[in-house]
């Protein structure tokens, strides 16, 4: 199998949203130009395509003037009659995790993707359940009650944990300020989470890079330099309408990150550094 299902990155981040993943039919290199191509489908019913980017354990995806649609039609019916050619090398997906699609391509050609998808994408073994016949032991009515009990107190607490250490509680904290290297101005918000007994719970940052004219917006977004203002593990996103560039930071590593992890320790920390915090209502 040279395939794999993997995650879609959700660059929009909207909390709640579904998570997506797509069939990862093959990645590979074609040796005469030196560059990586994808094929993958999201519901087996379309073939996409598109230049592929590897960033540590992150695939990104997106199409290049150098996309060429009869290289992946030739690609594709190699790999339907099993057999790739030495103009290929097949990259290995096994330390990927996720993938980010910032733009892609539709293979027109009618391929018989179920056929791709059975040649390419490892399927899940199916245990089967071995049943086995015990002799029946009999239970007194009491000790029944008594772990009907304990199942629904269990289920309750874990249902509803604010009973015991109380409900979550949100914080948005924004600066606003001019950028010193792009002709922008950026929008920082921090949003903190604590639990129901103030220690923080979790946190993202997300940083709004607003251009003060399309034309730097747009020389920016193409110049390829925009990794530079982003960290591993952040998710980023374009928005034309409004000359945005957007990065999403998720703080996992609490500890190391903030020197306390209190309530008012860390709000004071923020008010003190020029942001405007408030609380908002916990999703």
């Amino acid at each position: 199998m040279i395939g794999k299902r993997i995650k879609v990155n959700d660059f929009k981040f909207k909390y709640g949203q579904e998570t997506i993943y797509i069939n990862v039919f093959a990645a590979f290199k074609y040796k005469k130009n030196g560059n990586k191509y994808i094929i993958y489908s999201y519901d087996n019913t379309k073939i996409y395509y598109g230049s592929l980017f590897i960033r540590d354990k992150e695939m990104v995806v997106m199409l290049s003037k150098d996309d060429n649609e009869i290289l992946f039609d030739q690609f594709i019916t190699n790999l339907l009659n099993n057999s790739i050619n030495n103009d290929f090398e097949i990259i290995s997906l096994d330390n990927i995790t996720d993938v980010q699609i910032i733009d892609e391509g539709i293979i027109a050609n009618n391929f018989d993707i179920v056929k791709l998808y059975d040649l390419t994408i490892p399927k899940e073994n199916i245990k089967k359940e071995v049943v086995t016949t015990n002799k029946k032991k009999k239970i007194s009515f009491s000790a029944i009650s008594f772990m009907i009990l304990i199942i629904v107190l269990a289920l309750f607490f874990f249902f509803n944990p604010e009973v015991i250490i109380g409900k979550d509680k949100s914080y948005s904290c924004i600066k606003e300020y001019n950028h010193k290297e792009l002709s922008a101005s950026v929008r920082e918000e921090v949003k903190l989470t604590f639990n129901g007994v103030g220690k923080i719970k979790n946190s993202v940052v997300t940083n709004d890079y607003i251009f003060n004219d399309n034309t730097q917006y747009v020389k920016f977004k193409d110049n390829g330099k925009f990794y530079k203002y982003m960290n591993d593990g952040d998710t980023y996103k374009f928005i034309d309408d409004d000359n945005t560039y957007r990065v999403i930071s998720k703080i996992d590593n609490l500890n190391e990150y903030f020197s306390s992890d209190k309530e008012n320790v860390l709000i004071e920390y923020y008010e003190e550094n020029n942001y405007k915090c408030k609380n908002i209502e916990t999703e």
